[in-house]
C-alpha cells in the first residue's frame, strides 16, 4: 500500500528515541584516563553523542547516567554519578524539573572548562507548556509553577538544533578534532532531515491527523510539529496510574467518533487502560461495529481487546450474522450492550421484543442488556416508572410486553 500508517511511525519513533539502553556504566576503568570525557543524563542525548563521536570510542569516554528501563522522571543520581558530572569535559542534560539535581550538578562541578549543553536553553523558544487536553485527568500540584513539557528530545526538529549544540560542545572542548566533528554533524544532520521529511509526507498522506494514547502522553512536541491532534489518559509527566471512569468513557466515545483504529501505549505499557477503553467504545451500528472490529485486526491491536460490545440501535439480520461470525472466529466474550426501538406504548415495545429476538437468534451475544431498565418521568424505554423522591414505583405495560 502507498499510504503509510501514521500510528506504526508514531511507535517507531517511540522505539528509536526513548529505549534507555545502553547507558548506567557509573564507574570508570583505569582505561579511560586521559580521554576526553563525555556524561548525558539520558539515552537520546547519549545516542546523539555517540553519532558525533562517530567511531573514536578509543579516544573519547561517552557516558550515559541512566540505567536500561529507569524511570527518567524520578531517577536520583548516586554519588558516583555525580563525581561523573563533576569531572565531565562535557555535560549534556535535559535540565527540565526533573533534572534539577543536574543543575545542582553542574554549579559545584570541579572541572572549570566544562562545557554544559542544557536543552531546556538550547531549546529555549521551542519550549511547550505542559497541556491539558479534553478528557485527560486532572493534575493536581501544589503551589502555581510554571511546568514545561520535559520531552523536547522527542522531536526532529529539536533534535537537529541540539545535535548541532552538541557539535559545538564537543569542538570546543577538543578543537583539534573539529573537523572530524563538522564532518559527522554534517551526515547525522542530513539524516535527521530526510527522516522528518518522510514524517511530514507519512502525515500528509495519512486518513487521520489523530492519535490517542491510552496512557501518559510525551509526545506533544511531536504533535506540533506534525500538526498532530490528540488525546491522552495522563499529561507526560504524570505519576497517575488509575484512570476515572470519566476519561475511560471520554476516549471510548472519541475511538468510536473518530473511528480510530488503534488506542496507542507507551512502550512498557501493561496495556490494560489501552483494552479498557478499546472494550468500552461500543457501536450504535451493528455495520459499525463490523468495521471497527475489522480495523482493529488490520491494525495489530485486536489481541488487545479484552470484550467486544456493540448496540443494534440499527442493522439488518445480515449484519448480526456477520458480526457473530467475527467475534466468536476471535472467541471474544460478546455482549449487546444497548438498543431501542424508538417508538412508544404496545408498538414500541413490540419492535423492541421483536429486537431482542434478533439479536439473541443472530448476533449470539452472551450477554443482552435492556439499558433503561427504570425511568422518572417518562415510560418510552421503562419498564418501571417512579418517582425517586417519593420511593414510588409502579410496573408500566412496557414490563408485561417485554
Amino acid at each position: 500500500m502507498k499510504r503509510v500508517s501514521l500510528f506504526l511511525s508514531i511507535l517507531l519513533l517511540a522505539a528509536a528515541m526513548t529505549a534507555f539502553s545502553g547507558c548506567g556504566n557509573a564507574g570508570r576503568s583505569s582505561g579511560d584516563e586521559g580521554k576526553l570525557r563525555v556524561v548525558t543524563t539520558i539515552f537520546p542525548l547519549y545516542d546523539w553523542a555517540r553519532e558525533l563521536i562517530g567511531g573514536r570510542e578509543d579516544e573519547i569516554e561517552l557516558v550515559c547516567l541512566l540505567e536500561n528501563g529507569a524511570d527518567y522522571h524520578s531517577f536520583q543520581p548516586s554519588a558516583a554519578h555525580i563525581a561523573r558530572i563533576a569531572e565531565a569535559d562535557v555535560f549534556i542534560f535535559t535540565g527540565g524539573g526533573s533534572e534539577s539535581w543536574a543543575e545542582e550538578a553542574v554549579k559545584n562541578r570541579r572541572n572549570p572548562s566544562q562545557k554544559a549543553v542544557r536543552l531546556f536553553t538550547v531549546l529555549e523558544d521551542r519550549l511547550l507548556l505542559e497541556e491539558h487536553v479534553e478528557g485527560m485527568e486532572e493534575e493536581h500540584e501544589e503551589g502555581n509553577d510554571v511546568e514545561y513539557d520535559e520531552h523536547l528530545f522527542l522531536s526532529l526538529v529539536n533534535a537537529k538544533r541540539a545535535v548541532s549544540a552538541i557539535a559545538g560542545a564537543l569542538r570546543e572542548a577538543d578543537p583539534a578534532h573539529k573537523a572530524d566533528f563538522e564532518a559527522n554533524e554534517a551526515a547525522y544532520l542530513e539524516k535527521l532531515s530526510a527522516l522528518d521529511q518522510a514524517y511530514r509526507e507519512t502525515v500528509q498522506n495519512a486518513r487521520r491527523d489523530t492519535i490517542l494514547f491510552g496512557d501518559r502522553f510525551p509526545f506533544r512536541y511531536l504533535c506540533e510539529d506534525y500538526a498532530l491532534r490528540y488525546y491522552a489518559a495522563f499529561q507526560g509527566c504524570s505519576a497517575d496510574a488509575e484512570a476515572s471512569f470519566q476519561t475511560v468513557a471520554f476516549l471510548s466515545e472519541k475511538v468510536k467518533e473518530l473511528s480510530l483504529p488503534s488506542v496507542l501505549t507507551l512502550e512498557k505499557s501493561d496495556h490494560k487502560l489501552a483494552e479498557t477503553i478499546i472494550s468500552a467504545s461500543d457501536e450504535t451500528s451493528v455495520a459499525h461495529s463490523i468495521e471497527a472490529f475489522q480495523a482493529y485486526k488490520q491494525a495489530g491491536v485486536l489481541p488487545l481487546v479484552g470484550q467486544w460490545n456493540t448496540h443494534t440501535y440499527q442493522g439488518d439480520n445480515r449484519h448480526r450474522k456477520r458480526l457473530s461470525h467475527l467475534v466468536h472466529e476471535a472467541k471474544l466474550p460478546f455482549w449487546m450492550s444497548e438498543t431501542g426501538s424508538g417508538g412508544r406504548g404496545i408498538e414500541g415495545n413490540l419492535k423492541m421484543a421483536q429486537r431482542l429476538f434478533d439479536d439473541i437468534r443472530y448476533l449470539r451475544p452472551e450477554a443482552w442488556f435492556d439499558w433503561q431498565y427504570m425511568e422518572e418521568w417518562g415510560d418510552q424505554w421503562c419498564l418501571i416508572n417512579g418517582s425517586f423522591q417519593r420511593q414510588f414505583y409502579r410496573k408500566v405495560k412496557n414490563y408485561y410486553v417485554r
